[in-house]
């Protein structure tokens, strides 16, 4: 008589890689960011600085500079720089006009159009005549930040 090793039941592996996945997740959870790149918390400031940003039309009839950040929900550099903003937005609140427009929003895609968005987070900064002055795209300093911005304003 020949003897042949048991066979595994496929479901069994399934199992295994289930439960070793389960247990994987469990203990590396608590290694999540909570400011860092892409951040929950990033997303909600994001969220809230996008909610009360100055409306597009506003800006464009305003005598003010703009910054237009085209971003994404979904873009984790557009998460980390939301912070940066944020702490920069009260300084130059009264001087500079912040709008955000998301590039998931189709209402948006002519405005994309007209300043070469290819990639988020893109800056686009307008001078009082709404001439580009600069565009940045992808994660920038404060220090840079702060500095184009006190140029923009001046």
């Amino acid at each position: 008589m020949i003897q042949t090793k048991p066979k595994i039941k496929p479901y069994l592996i399934g199992a295994i890689v289930l439960i070793c996945s389960f247990v994987t997740f469990i203990a590396t959870s608590g290694d999540i960011p909570v400011t860092g790149v892409g951040s929950v918390r990033g997303l909600a400031l994001m969220k809230e600085m996008a909610g009360t940003s100055v409306p597009y039309e506003v800006a464009m009839e305003s005598d003010r500079p703009t910054l237009i950040e085209f971003y994404a929900n979904w873009c984790t550099t557009c998460q980390s720089m939301a912070p940066v903003l944020d702490e920069l937005h009260p300084k130059y609140r009264n001087a500079i006009d912040f709008v955000m427009l998301d590039i998931d929003d189709p209402q948006w895609m002519s405005v994309q159009q007209k300043y070469g968005v290819t990639g988020v987070p893109h800056f686009t900064f307008l001078d009082r005549n709404r001439q580009v002055a600069r565009t940045e795209i992808g994660r920038v300093p404060k220090n840079i930040f702060d500095r184009l911005l006190g140029e923009l304003s001046s």
